[in-house]
């Protein structure tokens, strides 16, 4: 009887030692934490198979700690064999973890991993895919209008003069950081690049960051002191050039000013009779 026991105990064991190391998001050891004796993270450091197993383990994942976890161990690992790599293959595995980690970081609006981990080595590791996905403008943006860096956003610029848009970038960023024009103008800008249409990362992260709702409310800051009243729709169509305005500024307006209902069924901001408490 102890005999079949013990056999069952280490049949259990066997099964679920293969468990945990076939489980690659499950495995909680980090290159940057291992001493050199992990066979499982040695393994994967050469096993390019392995890699893509654990890379397809990740895009089917929906917790949010796992996804991190396994972003970050390809990532050690990619940083600690890249200069050793010349296969094309290698190259289009590490642009697929790098589009993950930058997705990833940007729907949790976590702005230095975003900025430091990922657009720093695309900028100087993935030259292609910086440029031609438009990781460049959003590192711009990221530099310029997340960091306040607005010298290092101009230096990156240069490197790339013969990008038209980024004079533009570098514009927004002069308006956001010195006031050196209206933000209304931050907007007109905004909306000659096509950054909604066409750079869909850089809107992304303007957007998720909240510094289109901070624009927003420097405009109407402005109108404020400008006008007695004001269209609404004006306000919407040539102040923020018809971006969406954001909720908390409607109701600001609302719950602040009187809002005048037209014969035509246009509003009018009447800017001198704020509502009473």
């Amino acid at each position: 009887m102890s005999s079949r026991m013990e056999k069952r105990r280490q049949k259990f064991s066997s099964t679920r030692r293969d468990e945990i190391q076939n489980d690659l998001l499950g495995d909680v050891s980090l290159l940057s934490r291992s001493d050199g004796n992990n066979k499982q993270l040695e393994a994967l450091k050469t096993d390019k198979e392995r890699q893509i197993q654990l890379l397809d383990h990740i895009k089917k994942e929906t917790d949010d700690s796992r996804i991190e976890h396994g972003l970050r161990k390809l990532r050690e690992i990619i940083v600690s064999t890249f200069n050793q790599q010349g296969d094309p293959s290698f190259t289009e595995f590490v642009e697929q973890v790098y589009e993950l980690s930058f997705d990833f970081f940007l729907r949790r609006k976590e702005w230095v991993k975003l900025g430091g981990i990922v657009l720093e080595f695309m900028q100087e590791h993935l030259p292609d895919l910086f440029i031609q996905k438009g990781y460049l403008e959003t590192y711009i943006l990221y530099l310029s209008h997340i960091e306040h860096n607005l010298p290092k956003a101009i230096a990156i610029t240069l490197q790339y003069s013969d990008i038209p848009i980024l004079q533009d970038l570098i514009y927004m960023a002069s308006i956001y950081n010195c006031n050196c024009a209206p933000p209304t103008q931050w907007f007109h800008t905004m909306r000659r690049c096509e950054l909604q249409k066409g750079h869909t990362h850089a809107y992304d992260l303007l957007f998720l960051s909240g510094t289109i709702t901070e624009m927003q409310d420097r405009c109407f800051n402005i109108v404020c002191k400008a006008y007695n009243q004001l269209s609404w729709e004006f306000f919407e169509e040539y102040w923020l050039t018809s971006f969406p305005m954001a909720q908390t500024l409607k109701d600001r307006i609302e719950n602040t000013y009187t809002v005048q209902l037209n014969s035509n069924g246009s509003r009018t901001i009447m800017l001198k009779k704020r509502k009473t408490t």
